[in-house]
């Protein structure tokens, strides 16, 4: 059900056109849902990350994604602190045990925790699909789904990445056959007659 909801509100987001906001922006409401693990959530994505940089909330008003003439949609966002420790485990607030032990301490040793920020997404009140964990500073993200499976996403890739790292791959094949060649010729790329 919940993923119905998510892809009517996709559908008439992506079919007409945004009364303000950049639909990558907008996009933003649908992708922290799902933990930006399509491939389609690469820009919005970034744009979250962009956001947040310069001191903005994270997500747009969804009153400024929603088509006009629409009812109210009642959609809303929660952030809060959390903290990933080895496991993973994730737990609420910040990396302080009971004692006081502060367990973001890098010169600490041992297993480390660091400080995430948990991004849910609100329809009327009820939580639309997970909950989506991005590193304060440094780190990976991660993805707990509805049933609580947690899982560590990377960033996703765009096309661009994808083209890019596809040409790296295909010059680094080049340069490899090329040398092969020349071991074999006895140092000259020209055939042997």
């Amino acid at each position: 059900m919940k993923k119905a909801i998510i892809l009517l509100v996709a559908a008439s987001i992506l079919s007409s056109p945004a009364r303000a906001a950049n639909p990558d922006e907008c996009a933003i409401w649908l992708c922290a849902p799902i933990g930006f693990m399509s491939p389609y959530c690469a820009k919005p994505f970034l744009k979250m990350m962009k956001r947040k940089m310069k001191f903005k909330n994270p997500f747009p008003s969804f009153s400024s994604c929603e088509v006009e003439g629409s009812p109210a949609s009642g959609m809303d966002y929660r952030v809060f602190t959390a903290s990933v420790w080895p496991g993973p485990r994730i737990t609420y607030g910040d990396c302080i045990e009971k004692d006081g032990t502060d367990m973001n301490d890098s010169s600490r040793p041992g297993p480390q925790c660091f400080s995430v920020t948990g991004y849910r997404v609100f329809k009327k009140g009820e939580q639309i699909g997970g909950t989506f964990y991005s590193a304060k500073s440094y780190g990976p993200s991660y993805f707990e789904d509805e049933n609580g499976v947690l899982t560590r996403v990377g960033e996703p890739e765009t096309e661009e990445d994808v083209s890019e790292r596809t040409e790296r791959m295909l010059e680094a094949e080049r340069r490899r056959v090329e040398e092969e060649l020349r071991r074999e010729r006895g140092g000259s790329l020209k055939p042997r007659y």
